[in-house]
């Protein structure tokens, strides 16, 4: 009798199952997929968690490790701009105020820079100004010396008229000797004087012969060279002038460069301490419901807990904030069955959360490749498959689990 009953126990499981594939890769729950209507046919069964479809990773974005200080209870909903979590910001409040006096200290010595560059310019247009009136007054010098009626041409002409003084006096004179040698009542010593004037007017001649000379070759040549050497002076001091100032120039302008460039970087060092102070403060980009990224290890336990005190790295996630509207069922699916799945084929679905409901959903993503293997995964490989969920309850949380069965008849 009892061999009887197990032998129609066996042929009922037998057609119970037929074109039913069981992927059934989470042993804990195998009774509760046992439990499910096995006559549907043609369908792939596996279990599912929920998931949101789009999900935001806050992270700690301060570019050191730092503590949480405070934190939005998990669970929470949170609207578009409330603050989720705050960092402790003791550390860079430091560093601010030592950036901040930085740029302060550099900000002095880079106004003395640009003072130094002012006071440069402002010594070289007196200077400059100074030498160019140098070069002009030796050309005016140069113009009152040689230029026609300048001082030159005056003397060559008081020179030129004694000359002609000296010739009609000494022509006078030897007029006068001449008619005194002719009167009859002349003496000795009216003539010796006359002679003696003659002389006289001789020698007046040759000085006045010998200035006109002087004035004309010597003199003239040397008030040409000394006026030259005046005005080349002149020249010189100007070129000078301006060499050194473009010397000095490059010198305090390459300086001041160095100061706007410190001052630069010194400014964007402030202003990455002052990012990192306004990224201690994360605030909700999209509404949501509050999910703690614990880091868990392979076996599903806690490694890392996100909480209060809780000393994150940079970079590291500490909150996810899905969008609660949008959520699906990730599904891992056995190698063996991943060709009979579809996008778009449609899906039952039953969460361990509500036993006594059935909601409908479809495929609507596939992964190309499968996911990497857990410990538990062996040489079995798994692609993720996400099924939408419609209608679903206001009170679904997060890391639900169900238990989908797709509906492969559908090859959509």
């Amino acid at each position: 009798m009892l061999q009887t009953i197990l032998m129609l126990c066996g042929l009922l499981i037998a057609n119970g199952t037929q074109n039913v594939v069981y992927a059934n890769h989470y042993p804990q729950q195998a009774d509760q997929t046992r439990q499910v209507d096995s006559n549907i046919k043609n369908v792939v069964r596996e279990r599912g968690v929920l998931e949101s479809r789009k999900s935001v990773a806050l992270r700690n974005r301060t570019g050191n490790s730092t503590a949480i200080i405070e934190l939005v209870s998990e669970g929470s909903m949170v609207k578009k701009g409330d603050l989720i979590v705050r960092l402790d910001d003791s550390m860079l409040q430091e560093q601010l105020a030592k950036q901040t006096i930085s740029m302060i200290n550099v900000k002095a010595e880079l106004v003395q820079a640009e003072a130094a560059i002012a006071l440069l310019k402002s010594e070289f247009e007196a200077a400059n100004e100074l030498a160019r009136l140098r070069v002009d007054l030796a050309a005016l010098n140069h113009q009152r010396l040689l230029g026609d009626g300048g001082e030159l041409e005056l003397e060559l002409r008081k020179a030129q008229s004694a000359l002609n003084v000296a010739q009609q006096r000494l022509a006078l004179a030897e007029q006068s000797l001449q008619s005194l040698k002719k009167s009859d009542g002349n003496t000795a010593s009216q003539e010796q004087e006359m002679k003696l004037q003659i002389a006289d007017a001789k020698a007046t001649l040759e000085a006045a012969q010998a200035e006109k000379r002087l004035l004309e070759g010597p003199e003239r040549a040397y008030r040409v060279a000394l006026l030259k050497l005046e005005m080349r002076d002149a020249e010189l001091a100007l070129n000078l002038t301006q060499r050194n100032f473009n010397s000095q120039a490059s010198q305090a302008q390459a300086t001041l460069q160095a100061m706007r460039d410190k001052f630069n970087l010194e400014q964007e060092k402030l202003g990455k301490v002052q990012q990192q102070l306004e990224s201690c403060q994360i605030y909700a980009p999209q509404n949501g419901k509050v999910a703690y990224a614990h880091i868990r290890d392979r076996r599903g336990r806690n490694e890392f807990v996100i909480e209060p005190g809780a000393i994150v790295r940079d970079r590291q996630k500490i909150v996810i904030l899905p969008n609660m509207n949008q959520l699906q069922l990730k599904v891992m699916v056995k190698e063996a069955n991943i060709t009979q799945v579809r996008v778009g084929q449609p899906a039952t679905i039953r969460l361990d959360a509500f036993p006594d409901q059935v909601f409908e959903g479809k495929v609507v993503h596939m992964k190309k490749y499968p996911e990497p293997s857990g410990w538990s995964g062996g040489d079995i490989r798994h692609y993720a498959v996400a099924v939408s969920i419609k209608n679903p309850p206001d009170n679904l949380k997060l890391g639900l689990t169900a238990i989908i069965d797709i509906n492969t008849s559908e090859q959509r």
